[in-house]
Formats: C-alpha cells, sequence, structure tokens
C-alpha cells in the first residue's frame, strides 16, 4: 500500500498535461518511453524470484517518479520556471469545469477493477486470476485508443467552439481510432488461443472465451 500511494504521488505530480496543452506531443512520448524503458531493464536487473515482489513493485512507481521529474525540469527550463500560488479565489471555477474529467476518470477506474472485484467473491482463485491475465491484454488493445486520444485532444480543445472546425478533427480522431483499431479487434478475434500462448503459456488456455469478449469491449471503445 506504500508503494502504491508513493505512485499515486509520482502520477499526481506528472506535467504531462501543460505541453499536451502546448500540442508538443514529442516530450511527452520521450517521457512514457523513458519510464517504459527504465521499467523493463529494472526489472530484468533485478527480478530474479518470487521474493522480489516489494521490488518488482516499486519499479514502475520508479520509472513514473523519473519520468515526472525530468518532465518538471524541462518544463522549468523551456517553458516557465516553477513558482508556488495558494490564492484560493479560482479554485471554485477550476474544479467545476474538471468535475467531468474527474467523473470519467472514476468510471474508468470502476470499468477496470470492477470485473476483477466480483470475481473475487463468486470464483475460484484460479479462475480469477485467468481472468486477471486475459484482462492485461484488453489493457494493451485499449492503451492504444488512449494514446490517440492524448494526441488529439488539444487539436479538439483548440478548434472548440468553431464547429466545422470541431467536427473535422472530431473525423480525423474517429478515423485514427477505426484504422488503429480495426486490426488490433480482428486479430483479437481470430487468434484468442494464439495470443495467450505465446504471452503467458499453455496453462492458459481456459481463457479464450473470455478474451473474445473482451477485445470486442475493445472493439467498442476504438468505435
Amino acid at each position: 500500500l506504500v508503494i502504491q500511494g508513493v505512485g499515486l504521488l509520482a502520477t499526481a505530480y506528472g506535467l504531462d498535461f501543460v505541453f499536451q496543452a502546448l500540442q508538443r506531443m514529442r516530450v511527452i512520448a520521450l517521457r512514457q518511453a523513458m519510464a517504459s524503458l527504465t521499467g523493463v531493464v529494472a526489472v530484468a536487473l533485478l527480478v530474479r524470484a518470487p521474493g522480489d515482489l516489494y521490488i518488482a513493485a516499486g519499479i514502475p512507481v520508479a520509472a513514473t517518479a523519473i519520468g515526472a521529474i525530468w518532465l518538471a525540469a524541462r518544463m522549468n527550463r523551456e517553458i516557465a520556471p516553477f513558482a508556488f500560488d495558494f490564492d484560493r479565489t479560482g479554485w471554485g471555477t477550476i474544479l467545476r469545469a474538471a468535475l467531468p474529467i474527474t467523473v470519467g476518470y472514476l468510471m474508468s477506474a470502476i470499468f477496470w477493477q470492477i470485473g476483477i472485484v466480483m470475481l473475487g467473491f463468486m470464483a475460484s482463485r484460479h479462475d480469477l486470476g485467468l481472468y486477471v491475465a486475459v484482462s492485461r491484454v484488453l489493457t494493451v488493445a485499449i492503451m492504444f485508443v488512449g494514446l490517440v486520444t492524448a494526441a488529439f485532444s488539444p487539436a479538439l480543445a483548440e478548434a472548440w467552439p468553431t464547429t466545422a472546425a470541431l467536427h473535422a478533427r472530431i473525423r480525423d480522431f474517429a478515423g485514427a481510432a477505426m484504422v488503429i483499431g480495426a486490426p488490433i479487434t480482428a486479430g483479437g478475434l481470430a487468434f484468442p488461443g494464439e495470443i495467450l500462448a505465446t504471452l503467458f503459456g499453455p496453462g492458459y488456455d481456459g481463457g479464450d472465451v473470455t478474451l473474445v469478449i473482451l477485445i470486442a469491449t475493445a472493439g467498442l471503445a476504438y468505435l
């Protein structure tokens, strides 16, 4: 819990939104690539046995923190120096404007975790582990639509409230999501057994139907 709490702090201090607002997506991509590469290398070097559980849990947290620090230093150098401001006069306006985003993130968290929580009470540990493993494939499948959304969000915001420009950006966004999502969905529906065997081995053969259902969900997300 302590490690996860530190991870929440590291995520909260991320400044991706600053570069996203300026449409400097390359910087965000570099931060994400650096964090992912750091995590992979650290796991390969440090995780050797089941007893390394806490190390394995701390690696993504440390990688996220390193990326946040690098992004903060870059913002301080290239955009604006850090300054602390505790003027609360505008907090109400900001919180009201952010409420729909907050609700969206809450619904997203429920969407990702409700199945695991329910199965924890209804199914055996084996079935629960099988579902958790298969759901990670869904996470990867959905990840790409998140990348497309992050890339298009500044352009969509910039086009508001010009109706024609906004509709054009929405068409571009929908087209990009469908171009990426169609082969992912088709591949997942056509080869669920092969995907599970490649990623997890023969012990996960029983997850074929579950994967098909989850990949169909990913297809709906891309639509």
